[in-house]
């Protein structure tokens, strides 16, 4: 086997990479992998990183400096089933005025045992209040709701409330917890 040693690689385009004598791999311009990324280090990641999709694992102390999330506009009217898919996010909005009870189903939820997901279902109910989620399925499978304080809350009429459902996986079956966070306007 050959081995190139260089001091300096720098494209048509403008990138260069650099590594210096300590061995550090510096990269002026964008960097894109296909593949899988593995090592150790004992510096930082930093800058803007723009993972669009996989699996990240980090390991260690990680500090986020803000978060924004994905709002999914949904539409619960009347008593039906609505499929919530978890590939996309785990925030969802209902301004339809509902006043009917509705089922979640929640599709393509992983079945890795020991692991908990979490998601938010915000809900703007009409005059009559009672538009609320009372049904939760996982992948149509109906589960039990484990509700804070015992009792599953009502819909609050001309109210926008948020419910909140942390799915827990172990033993290969589901625990769900859920409540009922807050009642607004």
């Amino acid at each position: 086997m050959s081995t190139l040693k260089v001091d300096n690689i720098e494209g048509r385009g403008g990138t260069t990479v650099t590594i210096s004598n300590s061995n550090d791999l510096s990269v002026a311009g964008n960097l894109s992998v296909t593949g899988t990324i593995t090592g150790s280090t004992t510096g930082a990641l930093t800058g803007n990183v723009n993972a669009s999709s996989g699996n990240n694992v980090l390991y260690g102390r990680t500090d986020i400096r803000g978060i924004r999330e994905v709002l999914s506009d949904i539409t619960a009217s009347g008593t039906q089933t609505v499929d919530y898919s978890t590939t996309g996010n785990a925030l969802f909005f209902d301004n339809t005025g509902s006043t009917s009870a509705f089922t979640i189903n929640i599709t393509n939820l992983p079945t890795d045992n020991g692991f908990v997901f979490s998601f938010v279902v915000i809900v703007s109910h009409g005059a009559g209040g009672g538009g609320l989620p009372t049904t939760l399925q996982i992948g149509g499978s109906a589960q039990t709701v484990n509700w804070a304080g015992g009792s599953a809350p009502t819909g609050t009429a001309s109210k926008i409330e948020t419910f909140s459902y942390q799915i827990i996986r172990r033993s290969n079956a589901w625990t769900v917890l859920g409540s009922s966070l807050s009642t607004f306007g």
